[in-house]
């Protein structure tokens, strides 16, 4: 699976849990510039930031990249 449809998947899932990008960086400890670089593309999404925000959504990280 490629980085696009993840992200696609993440913004999907974020909107459908009714989390703003603000709510997720605080939850994952980052600004929410930074939460908005990763969810755009623009910073690498590295298997680490996949399974914490799969913990956030409440799903299992590989219902992300399957």
């Amino acid at each position: 699976m490629n980085q696009e449809s993840i992200l696609n998947k993440i913004r999907t899932l974020r909107h459908k849990n009714g989390y703003s990008q603000e709510y997720m960086a605080i939850k994952l400890k980052i600004r929410q510039s930074d939460y908005n670089k990763l969810e755009n593309g623009k910073t690498e999404l590295t298997i680490n930031k996949i399974v914490a925000i799969a913990k956030i959504l409440e799903i299992e990280s590989k219902i992300l990249i399957a």
